[in-house]
């Protein structure tokens, strides 16, 4: 692996980006639960919280 890949994997590790990315999949899916309608957004907004939860779950836990 190249330097500047390495750097991103271990970046991803700490805890200050999982919260990031946690809040990213959460917001996505409060989009997909309130602002957008039909049946794809129901389905996308359920995928994206419970994927959410579980990040601040491993988070939170860890």
């Amino acid at each position: 692996m190249s330097t500047l890949t390495r750097q991103l994997v271990d970046a991803w590790g700490t805890r200050t980006a999982q919260a990031i990315g946690a809040v990213i999949v959460l917001s996505f899916a409060g989009y997909y639960l309130l602002l957008d309608a039909g049946t794809f957004a129901l389905a996308g907004g359920a995928v994206f919280l419970a994927t959410g939860v579980l990040m601040l779950y491993d988070l939170l836990v860890e």
